[in-house]
């Protein structure tokens, strides 16, 4: 932390320190016209005259020095407040170390630092925002232009009308859900709790994944549990999954494999999704949950959409009542694991 002075403080001491020596001096010298036995009163009054002027004299270039001082501070401050007024901010303020004003060039610089912090944020913001959007319109405008071209045989047409429309009901979904962040992690949005196959919602999800999981011939294992139910709003354990789906689809390479688990215990459901690949280092295993956090752009291209995805999945799972882990091995394995209560807490 910086050192503070006093301004008025310094220059007081300063003040007082020139008075004495003036004085001491003024004072030898009557000593030396005493002891000389010359006494001129006229002299003496010019004596006192000088040391009086003398006084005043460096008393006014020392309070000419502080406020000197005090005014550049103040246009300092100043300039400082109309750059973060006009948005043009700088990295960090240089401080006085004027007592006076270290209270208000620590405000300054704090709120300089958030002004910072908040452009940053939103324009993670903005650009997170846009992938999530536009993944589902991609996979719709996809889906539409193989209609269009043939691609898709015309006997297929309806199963992936069916896909289309599953796509944009995520899209409204997702809307909602990116409108509704902050209602999610106060709280204040509440689910509507039912009884849902977890199964279905995820062969659903794995349907629009199709293309992807074919080309990277990735196989799924797992699904043949059966039925397995959770009590969950099941718009909310769609946007879920399919995050947490979507990711390991990114991430696990040419043919690996991605794995659901599914137990109960005597209060929860417990869902977890794996998949092999380069893992996580512990440093992103920290930050993965954290809004707007990317893994390392460098391990693979379309990295972009681990920003506000998994946010929003912790986000859902808090407002259940239930817990998210993620374990994971580098180059072996990442694993997301999540529970939620069997019935309402």
């Amino acid at each position: 932390m910086i050192k503070t002075h006093s301004l008025f403080k310094k220059y007081f001491l300063i003040l007082t320190a020139v008075i004495l020596l003036i004085a001491v001096a003024v004072s030898g010298v009557l000593l030396l016209v005493s002891s000389g036995l010359v006494f001129d009163k006229y002299f003496i009054i010019l004596i006192m005259t000088l040391f009086v002027i003398l006084i005043i004299s460096v008393s006014a270039v020392l309070f000419c020095l502080m406020f000197r001082q005090l005014s550049q501070t103040l246009g300092h401050i100043t300039k400082i407040s109309d750059s973060i007024a006009k948005g043009k901010i700088e990295n960090k303020i240089p401080l006085s170390g004027i007592k006076e004003f270290y209270e208000l060039e620590l405000s300054l610089d704090r709120l300089t630092d958030a002004v910072i912090k908040s452009d940053k944020v939103k324009n993670q913001f903005v650009s997170n925002v846009c992938h999530e959007l536009r993944t589902p319109l991609t996979s719709i405008s996809g889906f539409v232009d193989g209609i269009i071209d043939g691609t898709i045989p015309p006997d297929k047409e309806p199963q992936y009308l069916n896909l289309i429309s599953h796509e944009v009901k995520r899209l409204a979904r997702l809307t909602n859900l990116l409108l509704n962040l902050e209602q999610l992690e106060s709280g204040q949005l509440k689910p509507v709790l039912t009884n849902t196959n977890v199964i279905s919602v995820i062969v659903d999800i794995l349907n629009t994944f199709e293309k992807n999981i074919s080309k990277k011939n990735i196989e799924i294992l797992g699904l043949n549990a059966g039925t397995v139910q959770v009590y969950a709003d099941k718009d909310m354990l769609y946007q879920v999954m399919y995050n947490l789906i979507e990711n390991a689809v990114k991430f696990t390479p040419k043919n690996g494999y991605i794995e659901f688990k599914f137990n109960d215990d005597e209060m929860y459901s417990n869902i977890c999704v794996k998949n092999n690949g380069e893992g996580l280092t512990e440093g992103e295993r920290k930050k993965v949950f954290n809004r707007f956090y990317k893994t390392d752009s460098s391990r693979a291209s379309d990295t972009i959409g681990a920003g506000l995805g998994l946010n929003i999945v912790k986000s859902i799972i808090a407002i259940h009542n239930g817990k998210i882990a993620v374990d994971s091995v580098e180059g072996e394995y990442t694993q997301f694991s999540f529970s939620i209560p069997k019935s309402s807490i």
